[in-house]
């Protein structure tokens, strides 16, 4: 090193009286995530020779791909994108923790990549500052391979529970039936994904109100809850 020059506020720098000939100029190291390469001069007697450097901060944005049990989850693809752009990705480690930096500051929306047997997953937006590091966390969900109906039938104006016959049509026309217990409640367990029509078949004396049935959708939602009164 021949000599060092610190930068003025204003971010200039100057090394006076040089001899001719040819150097190397470089920055020391800083907290700046980014640090441009060293520059050659060539100094010519009576000339000045100006450089220009350019610095970046950066931020992060890092996180965990956790079960519904907590624990990381291991080789899931985490994508960034900025303004609809790709703006970088990574895969998470053993303990199902990831980490992008050297990224500007701004917004970004964060995804993880589709795996089979896993529920999709909603991106998140982040807003990355420089300097720091955004943690956005994630939690996946094993995607459900059976489903179940379970309700409740009483008498609305009595206020108790009645033993009656519970019919779940598939969209097959398979007919499900089963009957609620002394307390008033059904289920019909390891059902077939799939969209089924739930109904009371009333005992004597009984009608059932508004709603007569229910139909629901095993696939958007794998337990449905279905009550009559």
């Amino acid at each position: 090193t021949i000599c060092t020059s610190p930068t003025a506020t204003d971010g200039t720098f100057t090394f006076a009286q040089v001899p001719v000939g040819d150097y190397t100029v470089s920055l020391e190291p800083h907290t700046y995530d980014t640090m441009p390469a060293a520059q050659t001069a060539t100094v010519v007697d009576q000339q000045t020779v100006t450089l220009t450097f350019t610095v970046t901060r950066t931020g992060s944005i890092t996180g965990t791909v956790a079960n519904a049990n907590a624990a990381g989850q291991a080789g899931w693809t985490v994508n960034l994108t900025s303004d609809g752009a790709a703006a970088g990705t990574t895969t998470t480690d053993d303990n199902g923790h990831y980490e992008i930096d050297g990224l500007a500051a701004g917004d970004y929306s964060v995804a993880l990549a589709a795996q089979d047997g896993y529920d999709a997953v909603a991106p998140q937006t982040a807003t990355v500052i420089v300097g720091a590091s955004t943690e956005v966390d994630f939690t996946v969900v094993v995607r459900a391979t059976t489903g179940s109906i379970t309700g409740w039938v009483g008498d609305y104006w009595a206020d108790q529970p009645l033993e009656m016959t519970v019919q779940a049509v598939a969209a097959d026309a398979t007919t499900l039936t089963t009957t609620t217990d002394v307390d008033g409640n059904y289920s019909f367990t390891g059902l077939a994904l799939g969209t089924y029509t739930v109904t009371v078949v009333p005992a004597d004396g009984y009608t059932t109100s508004d709603p007569t049935n229910y139909v629901v959708d095993l696939t958007a939602t794998p337990n449905a809850w279905c009550g009559f009164w």
